[in-house]
Formats: structure tokens, sequence, C-alpha cells
């Protein structure tokens, strides 16, 4: 288990360095209460938490027969002390860009008990 606690550490401390600041934006609805529209969908709450990230571009290799558009990156986050996540949630530059990216595949390196990496697919 020491090794694979030296993974989680090695993983945090390298994205800590070569990464950047972003924002991770939770993103939750919540139900609407409205008796007399009861179909009236709200719009979602937001629950920022700001992460380090490191963004890396799809290989040649890594398109072919996958749904990775002309654009998309890959955004690798350190698990340790952040939840997973989501296909709902987006990521947006902490340096002051107005640009949200979304979440179109998310994965987990999980050798272990606890994870490691999460893996996403973002696109502008």
């Amino acid at each position: 288990m020491a090794i694979h606690t030296s993974f989680v550490q090695l993983a945090t401390a390298m994205i800590a360095v070569h990464g950047r600041q972003v924002t991770l934006i939770r993103r939750e609805v919540v139900e609407g209460e409205d008796e007399e529209r009861p179909w009236r969908v709200d719009s979602p709450e937001e629950t920022p938490e700001v992460v380090r990230a490191l963004f890396l571009d799809y290989g040649a290799r890594q398109m072919e027969g996958m749904d990775i558009r002309a654009g998309d990156k890959r955004c690798l986050i350190a698990a340790e002390g952040v939840a997973e996540p989501t296909t709902k949630d987006l990521i947006q530059d902490s340096g002051g860009a107005t640009d949200r990216w979304t979440i179109h595949r998310c994965g987990t390196l999980q050798p272990g008990d606890s994870p490691i990496i999460y893996d996403l697919q973002v696109r502008r």
C-alpha cells in the first residue's frame, strides 16, 4: 500500500508543478418546487472548487475510433482531495478567462483502493 500512496503523492506533485490553476464548477440541478409548473427545470446550482490541472493535446493515434473532435483537450487532475468530476461539471481557467470547458468523458486511474488521477476529455 505504501507504493500506492507514493503514486498518489507523485501525481499530485507533478500536476502541481506542470499544471495550472483552474476552477472546477460543480453543477447540480435542483428540481423546481413550483406546483403550478412542475415541468419547469431551474437553472443548475454551481459550486466552484479550485484545483490544479494539466491540459494535453490528443495525438493522432488517440483519435482513431474515439469521439474526439478538433480542439478537444485531455485534462488531468490529481485525485487527492478532489471528488470525481462528472459530465455535468465545467472547467474554467482561474486566470480571468471566460472560456468554459465542458466535460465529455471522465476516466479514473485507480490501480488500488483510492484514485490517483482523473482523466477528462474537455471541449470548449
